[in-house]
C-alpha cells in the first residue's frame, strides 16, 4: 500500500464514520483531503475512482459536518483555495440552494 493509498482510505473512513470524534480531527481530514490534491496527478485511476467516491459521500454529507463544525469553528474564515471545497462545506452548501 503506497502512501497516497494510506491517505485515501484514512479520508474514507473519516467521511463515512459517524461524527463521534473530536470535531478538531476533521481539521486532520481536511489536511489529508488537501495532501491528497496536492498530489492528484499521481494517483492512478483506481485510486482517483475511489477517491471520487469518497467525495460524494462527504458532499452528501455537507449539511452533518457543517454543523458537527460549527460550533468549535464559529465565523471560521480559513485562506485555503476554493478549488479545496471540503474546507468551504458551507458554501458549497449555499450554492446548492
Amino acid at each position: 500500500m503506497t502512501d497516497l493509498d494510506r491517505l485515501i482510505e484514512l479520508y474514507g473512513m473519516d467521511v463515512t464514520d459517524d461524527l463521534e470524534v473530536s470535531p478538531f480531527e476533521y481539521v486532520e481530514t481536511f489536511l489529508i483531503r488537501s495532501e491528497i490534491e496536492n498530489n492528484y496527478e499521481k494517483l492512478n485511476e483506481f485510486q482517483k475512482k475511489k477517491l471520487e467516491e469518497y467525495d460524494k459521500i462527504l458532499l452528501k454529507r455537507a449539511k452533518e459536518f457543517v454543523c458537527y463544525l460549527k460550533e468549535p469553528f464559529p465565523g471560521w474564515n480559513n485562506k485555503e483555495p476554493k478549488e479545496h471545497w471540503w474546507w468551504h462545506l458551507d458554501k458549497v452548501l449555499n450554492d446548492d440552494n
